[in-house]
């Protein structure tokens, strides 16, 4: 019984020394860790905020690092850069801006509020595969889609859609559109258009997101292991 005893205290010794060793305290942190709240957001929408917020970190850091932990219910941005603070982390859940803009003279027809569906497709137009984005506009962005459209098709111009100030699509407008939902086709592939999709789409997710946390840390290997018990 005795021999029992010293073999389980080694063994609670030997952990407790590699778990030091794994947080190495003593040594100067190398990262920046932001940790955003994200429990008010649905599960199926996550990736749209993950891919919105990893293409913003990387603006301040290109190895900056996005991930979902405990199971979707927070979004942590690791930098390695370590002059960014809160004021970043806050850039991070800004609200976007999304419209939709006459390309002549860049007049505002729609924003992310007149947007209430959005979903990313592939279908045969016959002769091949084409990727595209499904729109689906309220009441108020129908009236003034089928507006815009009909201006569009007469001056042979296309409609330009800007996500935080930058352009991200200019499709030309075929016909005049009064049912509240257009296509946007012939994208470069699935990515491209699950990618516009994914932009589009997170505008009215960034509400429910809040920074909880914006500190240094020093990584290790075992950073990973801890966080899964």
């Amino acid at each position: 019984m005795k021999v029992l005893k010293r073999i389980t205290a080694g063994l609670l010794i030997a952990a407790s020394a590699l778990v030091m060793v794994g947080c190495d305290s003593g040594k100067e942190p190398d990262a920046v860790q932001v940790i955003i709240d994200s429990t008010k957001v649905e599960s199926k929408d996550l990736d749209a905020l993950v891919s919105v917020i990893q293409n913003r970190a990387w603006v301040y850091d290109y190895r900056a690092d996005v991930n979902l932990i405990y199971d979707g219910k927070q979004i942590e941005v690791v930098f390695s850069d370590l002059t960014i603070g809160e004021e970043v982390a806050e850039k991070l859940i800004k609200k976007p801006n999304l419209e939709f803009r006459m390309e002549s003279d860049q007049s505002l027809i729609l924003t992310d509020k007149n947007v209430v569906s959005v979903q990313s497709i592939m279908y045969n137009n016959g002769v091949y595969n084409d990727y595209a984005v499904s729109l689906a506009f309220d009441e108020e962005g129908t009236k003034k889609f089928a507006e815009s459209t009909a201006k569009a098709v007469e001056s042979r111009e296309a409609i330009e859609i800007y996500f935080d100030g930058e352009l991200i699509s200019a499709p030309r407008v075929a016909d005049t559109v009064t049912n509240g939902t257009t296509v946007i086709n012939g994208l470069a592939s699935m990515e491209d258009a699950d990618s516009l999709a994914a932009k589009i789409k997170s505008c009215n997710l960034f509400d429910n997101l809040k920074v909880v946390d914006c500190s240094k840390i020093r990584t290790n290997p075992f950073r990973e292991m801890v966080e899964r018990r």
